[in-house]
């Protein structure tokens, strides 16, 4: 399917819609940078309605609303409390994980996110979270290939070196991960 579209897109140029999902993670950050703005923005029935229009969306689907807190904020507040009471600590010798955030866990659900980390330090894993670049499922779905290929190479060179050292990845959104 990617490759038809790489294809197709390549004579024939992307729609707006296409743009936007393709483009969907980045809009999303830029939206994060104002917190007010974009969760009252995403919480406003009148907008939703247009957004829904121009991205051909059924008026059944619920748009997600941005969350106000950003999950690196909820996870640095938890892991400074766990230090305190050396959580981390003894968790350094155990099987260790890289926790790779998705979009929706970073923007939307962070709560989610955040539970998932605990529930697995519960089960003896040692969490860390790597900055990482987007997983650029987005772009390859709608075949901006070329796109995917960067965001690919970007998040090889950043978990590469963390593979390495026994690291495994993991993260709530599959597709993310596999991509």
């Amino acid at each position: 399917k990617e490759e038809f579209l790489y294809h197709y897109h390549k004579t024939h140029g992307y729609t707006l819609r296409e743009k936007i999902f393709i483009h969907f993670p980045a809009i999303c950050e830029v939206l994060s940078k104002i917190p007010f703005l974009s969760h009252h923005f995403s919480k406003n029935l009148f907008l939703q309605k247009i957004i829904k229009k121009i991205l051909s969306l059924s008026d059944d689907i619920h748009l997600p609303v941005f969350s106000k807190k950003k999950f690196l904020f909820l996870y640095n507040k938890y892991f400074q409390e766990s230090q305190k009471n050396k959580i981390h600590k003894k968790l350094i010798n155990r099987k260790q994980i890289i926790f790779f955030i998705d979009t929706f866990t970073k923007h939307f659900y962070p709560e989610t996110g955040l539970n998932a980390i605990k529930v697995l330090e519960k089960w003896g894993f040692h969490v860390k979270i790597v900055n990482h670049a987007c997983c650029g499922r987005a772009k390859m779905s709608k075949g901006d290939l070329k796109g995917s290929r960067k965001l690919a190479i970007k998040n090889i060179e950043r978990l590469l070196p963390w593979i390495q050292k026994g690291f495994t990845i993991t993260g709530i959104e599959p597709s993310c991960i596999f991509t």
